[in-house]
């Protein structure tokens, strides 16, 4: 699964790309998280379910209509680190729902 900040999405969006929720090709976007400090292997629980970070997504050109001029290199970590989303790896399972309460879980 991937995940992506809220907060980062509207910082985006101030910048004047086209960006919303969804767009980049996320499953989740979260927020109330420090998005530059994620790193590999930090615990995420959002409702009940509970996902470790794997790495960062490399974007690509399939999500460039959410960019200016199709610069999704925006949100490349090897870029511009804090800025990427990222794949993660589901450790238990549940359910989510909008407004459930996101929090690091034993780093």
């Amino acid at each position: 699964m991937s995940i992506f900040s809220m907060e980062r999405i509207l910082q985006l969006q101030e910048e004047g790309h086209p960006i919303d929720i969804g767009t980049a090709g996320e499953n989740f976007t979260i927020e109330g998280i420090d998005w530059p400090k994620m790193e590999a292997g930090m615990m995420i629980r959002f409702g009940s379910i509970l996902i470790r970070l794997s790495e960062p997504c490399a974007p690509c050109s399939k999500i460039g209509s959410s960019f200016m001029e199709n610069k999704f290199s925006r949100i490349d970590q090897n870029k511009r680190r804090g800025w990427s989303r990222w794949s993660a790896s589901v450790i238990e399972e549940g359910t989510v729902s909008v407004g459930d309460t996101v929090y690091l879980e034993g780093n």
